[in-house]
């Protein structure tokens, strides 16, 4: 009996070892992808500025040592990065036989990542990478619950034999994985969650949580992965110096979509000038110029004036109304999102109470109606604005504090509420069709969309892939198409946005700060957000700053 404990508890210690080694992996793998995508475009493309050092300095050495192919190349880790004594870590490039007529990203791309996981001392790459791929396809598809499982975490540390039925000691290429997870887990029951085989694996990794836990903010950072997820080079046949005139891209060097270079760039720097209102509302520019201070000052106050800054911070949880309404003990924590109240309370937040005073000043979490009209029972001297804000989302869609009555209704309805006690999140449009054609009051396609955005965030519906978020677009034709079009890209049909959606995403995951990105749930959540804000953002108080910074920047 107690032989029997003992091997149970290696066995569940074993698992959650493996859980925890599978994770720190992938987010080590997808840091190094990020800080290999914006250090390209400097070592690849000489019309950009050098920047002396780190990767960009390690790349174009590396690339100059395989295409002149010296007897020895001799790299020193100290001559690239901070915290290496010389002659600590060093690699030697050899004298390859083989002769390149013309080298490639890829060549250049593996030889780096072979270099920086010696010097850092992290696993090999060649097994390293494509546990972190295998790790983002089993997370896309069917969750990030399933790295719980025993025979997932198998599979993971032996995919040559196990997956791809190959010799353990083949090189796998992400083409070879890619194939597999289009013929055969895409079609598997496992990635269906209404399957008896998909809600067998909830079960199971609901049972093991307590005993292998993964923190909800990493679990979130595994789904944005998932999502984002792209190889970052070019194709094979592509030589590493490019002669192109066309922009460069270096999160997708092989061009989804063509955009308005200089309109992409007004794109950056107005996030850049945004950058401090992720650490507060309240932060002020840091220019050293003092009339660029005034200039970066007075567009802060445009955007974060309490009046305006829920319909024009880019930041989408950094919001008053949002930051509010994710509280502890709102509809969306982890108690109330799968529970009659805590939709009743959700439609109310969106189809009533958002950006009001009643929404920073009282409860969110109201258990039915009756709780509701207890708490307005004490708030009979305020005005209607108070409760209710109608033009909270725009203009003509009847928000009315009346439709309550109507929101307990449909909270209760079990043909438009049973996907919140599945065990497994429902599928993201699936839920966004339900609940569009249920006709609720004051809820349009937008209004909808980000109810279900909200519950996405929460884990009650699947995180939206690129495709889902571009289905969305496309129907609601609003600010996001407009986004798009405003940035060059050619969006005359469904396949159109996704392409310019998928380019943007990467493009914007290359350009942000990594830091920036964890503090602002960087993903096509944000994207879409962003490209709704960018027409209103993009007015005289950012121009007066742009012009001036430009001018700044060029005199000096």
């Amino acid at each position: 009996m107690l032989s029997n404990l003992i091997y149970d508890h290696v066995t569940i210690s074993c698992q959650h070892i493996k859980l925890q080694t599978l994770v720190l992996e992938t987010i080590l793998w997808d840091s190094l992808k990020h800080h290999i995508e914006k250090a390209w475009p400097f070592a690849s493309d000489n019309s950009l500025p050098r920047r002396e050092g780190g990767l960009c300095s390690l790349i174009s050495d590396v690339a100059k040592a395989l295409a002149t192919r010296p007897g020895h190349f001799v790299l020193d880790a100290a001559d690239y990065f901070p915290g290496f004594a010389s002659g600590e870590a060093d690699h030697t490039i050899s004298h390859q036989r083989r002769c390149y007529s013309a080298i490639t990203s890829v060549d250049v791309h593996t030889r780096v990542v072979e270099i920086v996981c010696q010097w850092l001392q992290l696993p090999d790459p060649r097994r390293f990478y494509p546990r972190a791929w295998f790790v983002i396809e089993m997370v896309k598809s069917v969750g990030p619950h399933s790295l719980r499982l025993d025979f997932v975490q198998h599979a993971a540390f032996h995919l040559n034999a196990e997956i791809l039925g190959i010799g353990k000691n083949k090189r796998i290429e992400r083409c070879i994985l890619s194939t597999w997870f289009t013929d055969h887990l895409l079609h598997h029951p496992a990635s269906d969650p209404l399957s008896e085989v998909g809600k067998a694996i909830v079960r199971i990794s609901g049972l093991l949580e307590p005993l292998c836990p993964l923190h909800a903010s990493v679990m979130q950072e595994l789904s944005v992965m998932s999502t984002n997820n792209q190889d970052p080079l070019p194709q094979p046949s592509q030589s590493f110096t490019s002669t192109s005139n066309q922009p460069n891209d270096s999160s997708n060097p092989v061009q989804c979509a063509s955009y308005d270079n200089a309109v992409m760039q007004r794109l950056f720097r107005l996030l850049e000038a945004l950058y401090p209102t992720v650490d507060g509302l309240d932060a002020t520019s840091d220019a050293t110029d003092k009339h660029l201070c005034q200039l970066h000052n007075a567009f802060l106050q445009s955007v974060v004036a309490p009046n305006v800054v829920d319909q024009r911070l880019p930041f989408r949880n950094l919001a008053p109304s949002r930051k509010r309404i994710l509280e502890v003990g709102g509809p969306y924590s982890p108690q109330h999102c799968s529970t009659i109240s805590g939709f009743f309370s959700a439609l109310l937040y969106k189809g009533i109470t958002h950006s009001t005073p009643f929404l920073l000043e009282q409860k969110t979490l109201f258990v039915d109606l009756e709780d509701y009209r207890r708490t307005c029972a004490g708030l009979v001297d305020k005005e209607t604005s108070y409760f209710c804000n109608v033009s909270a989302f725009g203009r003509g869609n009847s928000r009315s504090a009346s439709h309550v009555d109507a929101y307990w209704k449909i909270a209760q309805n079990k043909e438009l509420n049973s996907w919140l006690f599945s065990e497994s999140p429902h599928d993201f449009l699936s839920v966004f069709n339900l609940l569009s054609k249920a006709k609720i009051p004051a809820f349009g396609l937008l209004t909808t969309a980000q109810l279900v955005v909200d519950y996405a965030e929460c884990g009650k519906v699947t995180y939206p892939s690129a495709q889902d978020m571009a289905h969305i677009i496309w129907r609601l034709k609003m600010g996001g198409l407009t986004g798009l079009a405003t940035l060059g890209y050619t969006v005359e049909t469904p396949e159109d946005v996704v392409k310019a959606l998928e380019t943007l995403v990467l493009k914007l995951g290359a350009t942000i700060p990594r830091n920036i990105q964890k503090k602002i749930g960087f993903g096509v959540i944000f994207v879409e957000h962003l490209l709704c804000k960018f027409g209103r953002l993009d007015k005289i108080p950012f121009k007066k700053y742009e012009k001036y910074l430009i001018a700044s920047t060029s005199s000096s």
